[in-house]
């Protein structure tokens, strides 16, 4: 059916539902006919987006194994980040203990900062060391914003002398109100 179609948006969205549904079961048969089938890249990404959600609830470690085989450096980065997301709800330690065997780079940053967002829920310090660990200096302050804010919901006494130390962003002139 899914080949019978002419490319759009019904075929991306069967195409989306399709690996959806087959990843519960066969997530390696799924993600290898996304390669083999889906051709137009934005339509292949989020097919991958959707069958890295669910398959790293069930077997994190083999998803990120699977993504390894994609020549898209952007694609990897991106769907490792969105698998430790998954893992992190389920199983917080041992995402953070995965990420943990990698030095800091562009590369992990999206999955350093998963492990910080899920921390900032109950734990602003160690939330607070991985959010320092990321490399992109934008993506580390947003996520030490995020952090910040998450810690000063549930834990204000104790977030505030950290977050009273935060320098703010330098903002230049041209964008200051008067």
């Amino acid at each position: 059916l899914y080949d019978s179609m002419a490319p759009g948006v019904d075929r991306a969205m069967l195409g989306e539902s399709l690996v959806e549904a087959w990843s519960r079961y066969e997530p390696e048969k799924a993600g290898d006919w996304i390669l083999q089938n889906v051709t137009d890249p934005m339509e292949q990404s989020r097919t991958i987006s959707r069958l890295m959600t669910a398959w790293g609830y069930d077997r994190p470690e083999q998803a990120i194994e699977w993504l390894s085989q994609l020549p898209s450096p952007e694609i990897r980065r991106t769907e490792r980040g969105r698998v430790v997301q998954t893992w992190a709800q389920d199983d917080l330690m041992g995402a953070a203990s995965y990420v943990s065997q990698f030095p800091p780079s562009t590369q992990m940053d999206p999955s350093i900062q998963s492990i910080a967002l899920s921390y900032s829920k109950f734990d602003g310090p160690t939330a607070i060391s991985w959010a320092q660990s990321i490399t992109d200096l934008k993506l580390r302050q947003r996520t030490i914003q995020q952090v910040a804010r998450e810690w000063m919901a549930y834990d204000p006494i104790a977030a505030r002398p950290y977050i009273t130390t935060v320098k703010a962003p330098k903002i230049p002139r041209s964008q200051r109100g008067r």
